[in-house]
């Protein structure tokens, strides 16, 4: 990312602006002239950058994720068992988002916007990567043959997104980790 900064600082400033507004205002309430305002550049600069809003929702989301859904990726390849799997899979998602609060204020922002299509995914092909991962373990077994892997992806991501907010509500260590173990077995019933 510091490559990129030196690379085009235009580019950046707009990413930068992009992503403060975005968590903190969501999706439809930020506009292309404010983000321009707060970045201090012409308007039509950000559409020489970006095709559209939407594409500047997905870059700032890539780069907010940046290494996290690499990570997520390798979990994908691991070879685990369903539970192994679940386990290190919603540690990880709770992990991030200890570490990354805009990426779940940002997630929080798309599912009040409904989740719509234009906003969902960062065109990276890391998510076919893992839905591949996924057919995998239901050949293997691990997941049940009638369900669709589409679903599954989802579920999980949307599981721990929500179940996130609950974790956070315990203070004590012990009724966080008993709500972790909760959300996990919950997933694998649900699954296998």
């Amino acid at each position: 990312m510091t490559q990129r900064k030196a690379a085009d600082p235009t580019r950046q400033a707009i990413l930068d602006a992009a992503q403060t507004l975005f968590v903190a205002k969501g999706f439809a309430a930020t506009s292309i002239s404010q983000i321009a305002k707060k970045a201090k550049i012409n308007q039509s600069l950000i559409y020489h950058h970006f095709d559209n809003k939407e594409t500047l929702w997905k870059q700032v989301k890539a780069e907010v994720l940046g290494d996290h859904m690499t990570q997520l990726q390798n979990m994908f390849d691991a070879d685990l068992d369903l539970q192994s799997f679940l386990i290190a899979f919603v540690s990880k998602r709770f992990r991030i988002y200890a570490e990354q609060p805009a990426i779940a204020r940002m997630l929080k922002w798309q599912q009040l916007e409904g989740n719509a299509p234009a906003l969902l995914g960062t065109n990276d092909g890391k998510v076919e990567h893992m839905l591949q991962c996924l057919r995998t373990m239901q050949a293997h077994g691990h997941i049940r043959k009638e369900l669709d892997v589409h679903h599954v992806f989802h579920l999980m991501m949307a599981t721990t997104s929500t179940a996130y907010d609950a974790y956070m509500s315990f203070a004590d260590p012990n009724e966080k980790m008993q709500f972790m173990t909760l959300v996990i077995e919950c997933l694998y019933q649900g699954l296998k």
